[in-house]
């Protein structure tokens, strides 16, 4: 699992498509500045620096490099189609970091398989509802992802 689509390819030199995860997010003047904690001229250095040397991530999963992709629940919401094509395309979907109830139901709707969370029992709460049909099959792994078997949408 990476961000880096050159870490992610050199992991796929000795490991299974199946089990490595292209994480992708954008990367926006914003979250550069709060992550490295600077100012607004200089969080757009970083960020024109980083697009030039971190190539996009989005490729790996649209030609099926990897079985799993990573978006963050932002990434979804703003993407949304490139989601649906990975979907339909056979990606196993893993999102994070879903915490509320409408990302959790929207994750829902689009057939996402596994999710990370920093609230599992307020999700599985959430996926529970009377009326939900895809509840079955949903459990918590050690790594505090809620995540639902594939058998469910089939």
């Amino acid at each position: 699992m990476s961000f880096h689509p050159d870490g992610v390819r050199h992991l796929l030199q000795s490991v299974s498509p199946r089990h490595v995860c292209q994480l992708v997010a954008d990367t926006t003047v914003s979250t550069v500045r709060h992550s490295m904690r600077v100012g607004p001229a200089a969080a757009m250095v970083y960020r024109a620096g980083m697009r030039l040397v971190v190539p996009p991530a989005v490729p790996i999963i649209a030609n099926g490099e990897v079985e799993l992709a990573g978006p963050g629940i932002e990434f979804v919401r703003d993407h949304l189609k490139d989601v649906i094509t990975w979907r339909a395309n056979g990606s196993i979907l893993r999102v994070w970091t879903v915490d509320s109830f409408v990302d959790t139901h929207l994750c829902l709707a689009l057939g996402v398989q596994q999710i990370t969370t920093n609230v599992p029992a307020d999700v599985l709460r959430w996926v529970a509802e009377p009326g939900n049909e895809n509840t079955a099959g949903t459990r918590k792994d050690s790594s505090g992802a809620v995540s639902r078997r594939e058998a469910q949408f089939a």
